[in-house]
């Protein structure tokens, strides 16, 4: 058996009363100056319903479409709009850089921030390296920018829904409602700035291709009219092979001009998109 000696274990404790109280002060006081220091965070929010409906263009595929029903598609959407190029543009956009909650070179230092070992660490990497440019310091600035951008960053799906939630915190709702918003608006307009790509591309296309019907029927013109000129088939009832010959090409040249309304048609049709 083990004898468990209390009034021994009791003047242990006793004798280094002093040293327990001392730690448990200090401790606490640790904690309290950190507890006051932290800033408490808002949190704004954001919705994006991404457009499942098609509508095509001309016959180019897939121009100004939706995007297709399937939820493979609205996990890409969300990882896009968790690139780093998203939200570089937004810290662009709203001037993030020059923001002291998101860079930190811009806030006063902490006595409590070198108790972070891993502040002494990027000291030391930083005092070993080679000196940078200011280009390579603009960069690092706002990749450290970026960094915190990100981790103060809540993108999800909402269920099986075609809705992506944008959550962001701040140390101020305003602001953190702005940047939210800003993340959604974002979006939208690389999404808009494809599609606008996208339909200026098939209008040059259809330009380029009406241009070359044009070519094409009167090309056949030209030809059918030089055939009836040698083969003097004006007024004339001709033989079974030249009548035979006439058709084809009459033939020919109202497919070519067939084919050529049509496509005029849907170029008028694309400038009209276009032009809204």
């Amino acid at each position: 058996l083990i004898e468990f000696d209390l009034m021994g274990l009791y003047r242990a404790l006793r004798k280094r009363l002093g040293i327990i109280l001392a730690v448990t002060v200090a401790l606490t006081a640790l904690v309290m100056v950190a507890v006051f220091q932290m800033t408490p965070l808002y949190t704004g929010q954001s919705l994006v319903l991404l457009d499942t409906q098609k509508t095509q263009v001309v016959d180019v595929q897939a121009v100004m479409s939706g995007l297709p029903a399937d939820s493979a598609t609205v996990d890409s959407q969300v990882e896009i709009l968790r690139a780093r190029a998203v939200a570089r543009r937004v810290i662009e956009k709203l001037d993030l850089t020059a923001d002291t909650e998101f860079n930190s070179e811009l806030a006063p230092e902490s006595v409590l921030v070198w108790l972070d070992p891993r502040v002494w660490l990027r000291s030391l990497l930083s005092g070993a390296g080679t000196p940078r440019t200011e280009e390579e310091k603009r960069e690092a600035m706002m990749n450290g920018v970026i960094d915190v951008f990100l981790a103060r960053e809540k993108i999800s799906r909402r269920g099986l829904t075609y809705v992506i939630q944008i959550d962001f915190s701040s140390e101020r709702p305003e602001k953190a409602a702005a940047i939210a918003n800003a993340i959604a608006e974002t979006y939208v307009l690389d999404q808009l700035e494809a599609k606008f790509e996208a339909t200026r591309q098939a209008n040059e296309w259809l330009s380029q291709r009406l241009e070359g019907l044009r070519t094409q029927v009167q090309d056949s013109e030209r030809a059918a009219e030089l055939y009836r000129t040698q083969n003097g088939l004006e007024g004339a009832g001709g033989t079974t092979l030249n009548e035979q010959q006439l058709s084809e090409l009459n033939a020919q040249l109202i497919l070519a001009r067939t084919d050529l309304a049509e496509k005029q048609a849907k170029y008028a049709r694309a400038r009209q998109i276009l032009a809204s």
